[in-house]
């Protein structure tokens, strides 16, 4: 979400403050002594510097939800303030101060963020988006603070906070970890391999990757080592020794299917 609203932020620069993007760049790395050093033309940068709910619009009842014949209930969003500094980094001075008015100029026209600049998941979102700009209530208490510890030059800048609404009850989809790297360090005079794997994988319906088979034997011939794939067809190997080897899979109805696989792959998907 915070991409998304970077992104958006970014949209809202070029769009309408009619910035030529191949001129000036807008960035949002922390402006520290390193990021500055590297600048090679005028930049706006929004900095990220703090995440606090706004307890002003903190709501307690639950929220219902109406499908059809049937209802559900939920818990209500948190709204959270999302705080940046605002700094323009140019040679001159002038150009500075310039740009900085612009941008002031901005921000200050759109207190709503507008629809037709957001971008990835706002673009989905019913609530309205609300900004402040220029505010005395941000979060922090003192610039020169803020600036040291950045440890560069002091600079004028602007408050700029969003306020967005965060499910606490959305799920977050990503990847199953199921292939691992593990270091093996030598003691004594035995010899073992440097290094050695976890190796996993899913069995799933040919054409059908969100079709797992369950209950599947795996069997890694060159180690005669076999495990069982659970009920959504995923599996795994705990210690294997680098090297190609040979992957195979027999099914409850007796259908076997065979597959190379050499760690560290990121998953070894075996599809019958």
């Amino acid at each position: 979400m915070i991409n998304d609203l970077d992104e958006s932020l970014k949209q809202l620069l070029i769009v309408k403050g009619k910035l030529n993007s191949g001129e000036i760049d807008i960035r949002f790395e922390s402006p520290d002594r390193e990021w500055v050093g590297k600048l090679s033309k005028p930049t706006i940068n929004l900095f990220l510097y703090d995440l606090h709910e706004n307890t002003e619009f903190r709501q307690h009842d639950w929220i219902v939800n109406r499908k059809g014949a049937t209802a559900s209930k939920g818990k209500p969003p948190l709204w959270i303030d999302l705080s940046y500094l605002v700094t323009v980094w140019a040679n001159a001075i002038e150009d500075e101060h310039r740009l900085l008015w612009h941008v002031l100029s901005i921000l200050t026209r759109f207190p709503i963020l507008p629809k037709e600049v957001m971008q990835g998941a706002l673009t989905e979102m019913d609530h309205k988006i609300q900004t402040k700009t220029a505010q005395t209530d941000g979060a922090y208490r003192s610039l020169a603070e803020l600036w040291g510890s950045l440890e560069t030059q002091l600079k004028p800048s602007v408050s700029y906070m969003v306020t967005l609404p965060l499910d606490r009850e959305a799920e977050l989809e990503a990847p199953i970890v199921v292939t691992k790297r593990l270091k093996v360090d030598q003691l004594g005079k035995t010899k073992f391999p440097d290094e050695l794997f976890q190796v996993g994988g899913r069995v799933y319906r040919r054409g059908e990757p969100e079709k797992g088979v369950g209950a599947a034997q795996v069997m890694i011939k060159e180690y005669g080592l076999v495990v069982t794939a659970d009920e959504s067809g995923y599996f795994k190997f705990p210690t294997i020794p680098p090297g190609e080897f040979t992957l195979s899979v027999v099914t409850k109805d007796g259908k076997e299917t065979t597959k190379k696989a050499k760690p560290p792959e990121e998953t070894v998907n075996i599809p019958i």
